[in-house]
């Protein structure tokens, strides 16, 4: 269950600065494109930037990743 801590640390992952890494919020359901590699809610993401309404992120092994801008997400430190 999500307490009220973690509700606070969510953010959109568009209002991550590139460089942060991050992890899909359990709340959220997210989005993608139809052809996009599989995820893992439990992976840790590094964010690279929105281009039009996908971001672009990779995974700890480098995959690309296309989240939808407005996926909430919590900043990780890894």
């Amino acid at each position: 269950m999500i307490s009220e801590v973690d509700i606070n640390d969510m953010k959109a992952l568009y209002d991550l600065d590139k460089g942060t890494t991050f992890k899909l919020a359990p709340t959220d359901m997210v989005q993608v494109p139809v052809d996009s590699n599989k995820f893992e809610f439990s992976g840790v993401y590094k964010f690279l930037g929105i281009d039009g309404m996908y971001s672009r992120s990779t995974d700890e092994h480098g995959n690309i990743h296309h989240f939808a801008a407005w996926t909430k997400v919590i900043p990780w430190q890894v």
